[in-house]
């Protein structure tokens, strides 16, 4: 490919070359490009309409999605949590109109830690430890925000958690499908990402000891 070839030679124009390359790559879904440099960070890099993810030395392009956008992020922060809300790009409004819990989403909070206890216990039996901190992790986080949530005596607070909650479910569900699409193309990296990204009220990056 004569872009790419350009690319490599460096000049003023190298660098235009190199997006053109990889956005035709792209484009003709040439799938892993062997010839990246090797780098032990994963990386998502939006060329137009498409998404580079590279992983220890192979690339691969995918189609633009939410998640994309969410683990972009998380992975320009490692180790640092981000908000579902802020993910989302949930705003509160100004009138407080949906900073109450209600009913449905307070069952829906105690649905979920009772489907995280039910994971936790699946982890444990399987020896899995990356599993078993991840969803431990994510019930605490739900066992806060369902305190914050709630009086002593079960009542809702107005605290905005229906808006919380209907933010966690979305980008958990838009991040879990972005990894299974890149466990698709790099399964590798998307092994990589199902053990250090977590996901919940908060989500956060953590790959840990270098």
């Amino acid at each position: 490919m004569q872009r790419a070839e350009l690319a490599r030679l460096g000049g003023d124009d190298a660098q235009l070359h190199g997006e053109r390359a990889a956005a035709l790559r792209g484009a003709l879904q040439l799938g892993a490009d062997v010839s990246s440099p090797q780098s032990a960070a994963p990386q998502l890099v939006r060329i137009g309409d498409m998404w580079q993810a590279s992983y220890r030395g192979q690339s691969a392009y995918l189609g633009d999605m939410k998640g994309l956008h969410d683990l972009a992020a998380l992975l320009k922060h490692p180790g640092v949590d981000l908000s579902s809300m802020e993910l989302a790009g949930v705003r509160m409004s100004p009138d407080g109109a949906d900073a109450t819990l209600d009913r449905t989403a307070l069952v829906a909070y105690r649905q979920r830690l009772a489907e995280l206890d039910e994971e936790i216990t699946v982890a444990q039996e399987r020896y899995d430890l990356a599993a078993q901190e991840r969803v431990t992790d994510e019930r605490e986080q739900l066992l806060v925000e369902l305190r914050r949530a709630t009086r002593p005596d079960g009542q809702p607070r107005p605290l905005g958690a229906t808006t919380a909650e209907r933010a966690r479910k979305a980008v958990t569900a838009r991040i879990r499908d972005a990894i299974g699409r890149i466990s698709e193309a790099l399964p590798e990296l998307g092994t990589h990402l199902d053990r250090t990204v977590r996901t919940g009220i908060t989500c956060r990056y953590d790959p840990g000891p270098s």
